[in-house]
């Protein structure tokens, strides 16, 4: 039960990184930002998972990658 409470937990802190990141109005300067805060190089595919925003520690960076998508908006 402990590991699916912490799955359900990290999965709570991704949902708003998740929402940012779809915004359709995000611009390659603008990924380019996002990816200067997270720190990370990274290419979003159909491949590409929740896993693995978790895995590059997004949750850590929350409020600035919504501000960065909020300025796409």
């Amino acid at each position: 039960m402990d590991k699916l409470k912490k799955m359900v937990h990290e999965f709570k802190e991704a949902m708003p990184v998740v929402v940012a990141l779809r915004n359709k109005e995000l611009k390659d300067y603008h990924w380019v930002e996002i990816k200067k805060i997270i720190g990370k190089e990274f290419t979003i595919t159909e491949d590409f998972t929740l896993k693995n925003l978790l895995a590059m520690g997004v949750t850590e960076n929350v409020y600035e990658i919504q501000e960065v998508a909020a300025q796409a908006t």
